[in-house]
């Protein structure tokens, strides 16, 4: 008879395959060696691999710190090379054949802070400007599935909403100046450069957008939102259920949907030995959301964990027990890139060692970090007071308000 925990694992590990599959089958990475055009520098075209930054790779003006220590050095980070405007990443690729009749999806990891694309010389039509979450460009109708074709990005590192600033002006670098987290050269650099993923995605044309859980410990249940991306105005049906990935059990609930709806909500009603998420006993489940069409078929895996933040007589609660925030500032203090990390990896031991110091949170100051550190406080048990890209003593003053509120939506919607 085969050993019970042999049999176990290797469910365990077939599971993690078949999450693998689910998640990458569809995905095209760009990630590689790219040729990068400089603007501001004459149109000086140089190579780099990304993602990566300029600074990365030493291209941009180079800068000569002062000698000794002195306010200059000692304030901030000291470059290099600098490097502010627009840059230019050109590379090629080819789609599979099969991806003619999908919808095509070119999403960036970070950028600082604009974004604009190009393929085969047609500009696509929207551009993207975030200091925080990923750029996500729908481009469909420039791909030509089977063809090898060429891909621009340009990345505009200029300070494009001032507003979200306060102004120190008594660095002798007037790039200096700026002292938000989000946008500054103190803590991390004003790089130029593609961070994280640059991949392509083809999706049915009828897919799951968004999926949004909330728990509702209240009533035994979870409430899930749905955004279905349906321009064809099909009908299709939307199925959901919960796992346990380290058991490879399911839950008994499962929530169907069929109709042509764009948006809905559902409820999945709790397993009997549902555990509850916090910091010492971090407990995160799976949601399975499969949508069927006549176009396709597509699955979305959204992690979770079952929990209830509330505040009684002024004190922070969680699942109904009283919790204590104890933490520091972190300020993207990164001095070996300039950069925040961008795996799941990284930030666990980042969590893990604040942990074993007798810290649980985390204030990102004028920030917001990658989805990498979400996901790694989900699984480490560490709690995370996130910031718009502000550090403005007159906001809405101007449109930077605008952009903020923007910014806001998108933080929330990531």
């Amino acid at each position: 008879m085969v050993n019970n925990n042999i049999m176990k694992s290797v469910i365990l590990f077939l599971l993690f395959v078949i999450f693998q599959l689910i998640v990458e089958g569809q995905s095209i990475s760009l990630s590689g060696s790219w040729s990068v055009s400089l603007k501001e520098m004459n149109g000086s075209k140089h190579s780099i691999q990304l993602p990566g930054t300029l600074d990365d790779v030493g291209i941009g003006d180079k800068l000569t710190p002062g000698s000794g220590i002195n306010f200059s050095t000692m304030a901030h980070l000291t470059r290099k090379v600098q490097y502010v405007g627009k840059a230019y990443y050109t590379n090629s690729f080819t789609t599979p054949s099969n991806w003619k009749q999908k919808e095509i999806i070119l999403k960036l990891g970070r950028v600082l802070w604009k974004s604009s694309v190009t393929i085969d010389a047609k500009p696509v039509a929207e551009s993207r400007e975030s200091l925080t979450t990923s750029h996500e460009f729908t481009i469909t109708d420039y791909i030509v599935a089977g063809k090898k074709q060429t891909i621009t990005i340009c990345i505009d590192n200029s300070n494009i909403f001032p507003g979200i600033n306060v102004y120190a002006n008594q660095y002798p670098s007037k790039e200096s100046s700026e002292i938000a987290h989000s946008y500054t050269n103190h803590t991390q650099i004003k790089w130029n450069g593609i961070l994280g993923e640059i991949t392509l995605t083809a999706k049915p044309k009828i897919f799951v957008s968004q999926v949004n859980v909330e728990s509702d410990l209240d009533n035994n249940k979870i409430n899930i939102g749905y955004t279905v991306n349906n321009m064809e105005g099909k009908k299709a049906v939307v199925t959901s259920y919960v796992l346990d990935e380290q058991t490879g059990k399911k839950w008994n609930s499962i929530f169907n949907q069929t109709g042509i709806e764009k948006s809905f909500n559902g409820s999945i009603v709790f397993d009997r030995d549902a555990v509850y998420w916090n910091e010492f006993s971090p407990k995160n489940y799976k949601l399975i959301t499969v949508i069927k069409s006549a176009l396709g078929k597509d699955t979305t895996v959204t992690s979770f964990g079952l929990r209830k933040l509330s505040v009684k007589n002024g004190n922070l609660q969680l699942n109904g027990n009283r919790i204590f925030s104890r933490g520091n500032l972190d300020c993207i203090i990164f001095p070996l890139t300039g950069y925040p990390p961008m795996t799941v990896k990284e930030w666990e031991i980042l969590y893990k060692t604040a942990k074993s110091y007798g810290l649980n949170t985390f204030r990102f100051h004028s920030w917001c970090p990658p989805e990498a550190a979400f996901a790694a406080a989900d699984k480490v048990g560490f709690y995370m007071q996130v910031e718009l890209p502000n550090w403005n003593l007159k906001v809405g003053a101007d449109t930077a308000f605008d952009f903020l509120t923007r910014e806001a939506d998108r933080i929330l919607n990531a």
